[in-house]
């Protein structure tokens, strides 16, 4: 059963369901309703399928008798309804099964909890309602979908819907199998694929998807007023609106992060939970938040239906719900009431220079551009940069005063040559041009202010104007991580302020605790202020976090070259090129050369070979494969004039990297000649330079 239509066979026929609940968890039935008719279940519903005129008790009695199931939202409010004991009672009197979705732990009354003794349950205080629907929909499928003959499974019990905890022997029974198959698939591969090297297998833990809860996350204390904001989940019929229900729920941390007393994770954090199965309660730990905000949109030509619900982690209690259905013209409405209801149950007292922005106002076409733009940049490839610049224009054209437009336009070319698009010079003009216009527009964007600190400093080594910028964008948002890591590599640890830089790393890292990319940065900070012990812990345990982020490999070898643990460098450099998506046996190839090299000549057999296969690879991060990467061979080579030739064209290239130069451990065999001290003038960074 499925293609959706419940809602209209409810209506013309018997319904498949009855939703048993208590008013304040209507926006969490209607999830459930949305979730079952989209799958061709039929419910009934109160007051929806009431018929005016109809004696309401009279109304409830006919569904529940004409129903095949009920479906419980068992919480708080449903254990101390009345009526919804009735309609439980009822539907046990008519042989009906109870199926109840637990969406809190309230302890149940005697009444109630005699008639549900029997039932099927789901609990959601801890998965989450979104992660508990699938097997909703799945139990009730099964209880009104009758199986043919031949196809039924007389040995399987609905329990097998609803897990229960199993004992070691059942455990290890039940899980072998699927564990053989797992292990039989992945040995195949690493056959095919490398059949005379043992590298692949020795690693494949390692470069497996990170855990729910990363390894040696940094413990961080949990302060009352803090809440997580989930992505909410797309409900659409043809499931094509994610960028709309992402887009929606990054507005939402951007509107309450600037609530000075609330503290809300950034969206890479947030958005590291996107399709795992991890609970509430997991959440929570991994990000330090009292609360998580989770919600779906269902977007249908111009309507628009979004649900919100505000969970408390540590008990699973739903403190407020709702459901807005309107015209997609009001989303900036909606996410003002949602945030306004945060704030609200929360306690949080606004200063009047604290409020929450105001509404936008924006055009709905404009707004549904800016968003398929995020859905580009957040993807952060070359593919969906590119994207991302075609939307964010079709945004200003369609709206030339969108500031945010223009800001996220200025961000994306920001960094646009990390992933390979565009030329620094051309880039970081547009990047500034744009954010200058998000700023005439409007001045109080921080985005706009960090990018345009970001191209005074990578383009025109203006470290006046950039401080100025840097700091003003911290100021208008301090919980914004973004701002105080770039603020941190962009501006302090070129000008050897070490300490500072590394306590904005800091600040980073709280405000965004799971961003791979916050986390093995602080372990480069450290690189730059030569305190290896703190760089080489940091970036192991980043690894060993995020072992799917290549330029976490990459920065830890990096590292090892710099302590002189070569072998180790070349391990996390073959696993950067394989994460980048280059063939295994290309990198296994260049693994070999490198081995090769240092056994017959050492460090500099070492050196001489990466600057051999420099070219090979150009996808890899922070790799060697620019100007400003030769330069750093030629210099661990030996090779001064050479160095020194390349980082003049990666200066007049305007490459990132260049402002670099005063704290790159591989440079200091140049500190002394008077070209490279040229160099370090005219990048405005000779007095950092001088300090080392």
């Amino acid at each position: 059963m499925a293609g959706g239509g419940g809602e209209e066979r409810a209506k013309t026929g018997a319904p498949d369901v009855f939703l048993s609940y208590a008013s304040p968890d209507s926006a969490v039935v209607g999830i459930v309703c949305e979730a079952l008719e989209h799958e061709g279940v039929a419910c009934w519903v109160a007051p929806r399928n009431v018929v005016p005129g109809e004696f309401y008790a009279d109304a409830i009695v006919h569904a529940i008798d004409a129903s095949r199931v009920l479906v419980l939202v068992l919480s708080q409010n449903a254990a101390s309804s009345p009526h919804v004991l009735r309609e439980v009672e009822r539907a046990s009197s008519k042989r009906h099964p109870v199926i109840s979705l637990r969406i809190d732990l309230a302890p149940l009354p005697p009444a109630l909890e005699y008639f549900l003794n029997s039932s099927h349950w789901l609990d959601a205080s801890a998965s989450g309602i979104d992660r508990a629907l699938p097997k909703l929909v799945d139990a009730v499928q099964h209880l009104v979908t009758p199986a043919p003959i031949e196809t039924r499974r007389d040995s399987e019990s609905l329990t097998n819907l609803f897990p229960q905890p199993i004992s070691g022997a059942s455990r290890s029974r039940r899980l072998s199998r699927p564990l053989g198959a797992i292990s039989a698939v992945i040995l195949c591969i690493v056959v095919y694929l490398v059949a005379d090297k043992v590298w692949l297998a020795k690693h494949a833990s390692e470069l497996s998807v990170a855990a729910i809860n990363p390894a040696s996350a940094p413990a961080l204390e949990t302060p009352e007023k803090s809440v997580a904001v989930m992505p909410f989940l797309d409900m659409s019929e043809k499931k094509d609106q994610e960028y709309f229900s992402d887009g929606l729920s990054e507005e939402l941390i951007d509107m309450l992060a600037k609530v000075s007393e609330l503290r809300v994770p950034a969206r890479t954090s947030s958005f590291y939970f996107k399709g795992k199965q991890a609970t509430i309660a997991q959440i929570a730990r991994a990000l330090s938040v009292a609360y998580v905000l989770e919600g779906s949109v269902r977007k249908s030509g111009d309507t628009l239906r979004v649900s919100a619900q505000l969970i408390r982690a540590g008990n699973g209690y739903h403190i407020w719900s709702e459901t807005y259905d309107r015209k997609v013209t009001d989303v900036f409405k909606i996410q003002d009431d949602i945030a306004a209801s945060v704030v609200k149950a929360l306690k949080i007292s606004l200063l009047e220079s604290a409020e929450l922005p105001a509404s936008l106002n924006v055009s709905p076409e404009a707004h549904q551009a800016y968003l398929e733009g995020l859905q580009g940049f957040n993807a952060r490839t070359k593919k969906g940069l590119e994207g991302a610049i075609v939307e964010f224009d079709r945004a200003i054209a369609i709206d030339p005063k969108y500031a945010l437009a223009y800001a996220a336009l200025a961000r994306t070319y920001s960094v646009a040559t990390v992933v390979g698009l565009g030329i620094p010079t051309e880039t970081l003009s547009k990047a500034r041009d744009a954010a200058r216009t998000a700023l005439a527009i409007d001045n109080t964007v921080a985005a706009a202010h960090s990018t345009l600190a970001f191209a005074y400093a990578h383009g025109d080594f203006d470290w006046v104007a950039a401080e100025r910028e840097f700091r003003r964008a911290i100021e208008l948002n301090p919980s914004d991580a973004g701002g105080h890591m770039f603020y941190s590599n962009s501006f302090l640890s070129p000008h050897g302020r070490h300490d500072d830089a590394i306590a904005e790393m800091r600040v980073a890292l709280e405000l965004d605790p799971l961003s791979a990319s916050v986390d093995s940065f602080l372990g480069r900070t450290y690189l730059w202020a030569r305190r290896y012990p703190d760089a080489l812990a940091q970036l192991q345990r980043s690894v060993q976090r995020f072992p799917n982020f290549a330029m976490g490999h990459e920065r830890l070898a990096h590292l090892y070259t710099c302590i002189g643990k070569f072998e180790e460098a070349i391990n996390e450099e073959t696993k950067a090129r394989l994460l980048t998506g280059e063939d295994p046996r290309d990198a296994l190839k260049q693994e070999d050369a490198l081995r090769a090299a240092l056994a017959a000549h050492g460090p500099r057999g070492y050196w001489a070979e990466l600057l051999t296969g420099a070219q090979m690879n150009d996808k890899v991060p922070e790799g060697y494969f620019t100007s400003y990467g030769i330069a750093i061979l030629y210099a661990r080579l030996g090779e001064k004039d050479k160095a020194l030739e390349s980082l003049e064209r990666a200066y007049s290239e305007r490459q990132i990297a260049i402002t670099e130069i005063p704290i790159e451990p591989a440079f200091d065999p140049l500190r002394s000649d008077e070209r490279f001290r040229s160099l370090l003038q005219r990048v405005g960074l000779a007095e950092a330079g001088a300090s080392l």
